[in-house]
C-alpha cells in the first residue's frame, strides 16, 4: 500500500470496478431486453423467430459450428473448411483463440458463449476436454432438427443427453489423430481414420464431413467412408 494513498485515477478506477462487482453480484442488468425479444451473443431477437438462425438447403452441407478453439477445435475447423465442409461459427470464452481460428477458418463468425453458437447452426460439434464435455452439455439447449456430437475417443455419445430436445439427434465424432500442433494436426487429417457413433441418420450425416481431401476412413461395411462404433446402450 502506498504511504500517499490512491493518486486520483487509480481512486476512481477502483471505486469503479468494485461498483460493478455490486451490481453482477446482486443480479442487475445494465443492458436488459425489450419485452418479447431475447439476446444471442450481441445480437438481439424477437422471442417467436426460428431456431436455428440458418438452414441449409437439400444437398448442402448443414450449417456447422464448433465449440472450443484450441488445438482440437481449430485443427479440425481449418481441416473441415479447406476440405470443403464450411465451419460458420465457432465459440470460445478466450479471445485470443478465437481470434487465431477466425484467422485460420474463412467465413467463422466468432462467440464467446456455445448457446450463442447454437442457435446459429444445425450441427454443433464439442471440441473441448474430455472433462469438459459433460458440463458444457448440460449447459446447452437444442432446437429440434439439430446434432451434436463431440470429438472424445473416450466418452459415449449419452454424455450429451442433457442438451437434447424432441427432434434432436447426439453421437460422436474422433479423428484418430494428435493435436498437439495444429499445422501438423491439419496436415495429418489427410489420410486419418474416423470413429463415429450414433444413429443410422446421424452416421450417415457425419460420414458426409468428408474430410475427403482431410481424412480417410477405415469402415469396412459396404466401402462406407467410416469406422463405425456402435452406440451404447
Amino acid at each position: 500500500m502506498k504511504a500517499w494513498g490512491d493518486l486520483p485515477a487509480e481512486a476512481a478506477a477502483r471505486r469503479r470496478r468494485e461498483t460493478e462487482e455490486a451490481i453482477d453480484e446482486a443480479g442487475i442488468d445494465l443492458d436488459p431486453v425489450p419485452y418479447g425479444h431475447h439476446r444471442h451473443g450481441d445480437e438481439v431477437h424477437v422471442d417467436d423467430h426460428v431456431h436455428p438462425h440458418h438452414h441449409s438447403e437439400p444437398g448442402e452441407t448443414p450449417y456447422t459450428g464448433i465449440v472450443g478453439a484450441g488445438a482440437v477445435g481449430t485443427a479440425l475447423g481449418a481441416a473441415l473448411s479447406r476440405a470443403g465442409w464450411p465451419i460458420h461459427a465457432v465459440a470460445s470464452r478466450d479471445a485470443g483463440r478465437r481470434a487465431r481460428f477466425t484467422g485460420l477458418v474463412e467465413g467463422a463468425r466468432a462467440f464467446a458463449e456455445p448457446q450463442a453458437l447454437v442457435e446459429e447452426v444445425e450441427l454443433i460439434i464439442l471440441a473441448v476436454p474430455d472433462d469438459a464435455i459433460a458440463a458444457l452439455a448440460a449447459g446447452m439447449r437444442m432446437y429440434g432438427g439439430q446434432a451434436m456430437v463431440h470429438t472424445s475417443g473416450a466418452l459415449g455419445a449419452e454424455v450429451l443427453q442433457p442438451a437434447m430436445a424432441a427432434g434432436t439427434q447426439i453421437g460422436a465424432f474422433h479423428p484418430l489423430v494428435a493435436f498437439a500442433d495444429t499445422e501438423r494436426a491439419i496436415a495429418a487429417l489427410h489420410g486419418a481414420t474416423v470413429a463415429i457413433e450414433g444413429d443410422d441418420q446421424l452416421a450417415a450425416g457425419c460420414s458426409g464431413i468428408q474430410l475427403e481431401r482431410a481424412a480417410r476412413s477405415s469402415s469396412h461395411r459396404n466401402g462406407a467412408r467410416w469406422h463405425r462404433r456402435r452406440r451404447r446402450p
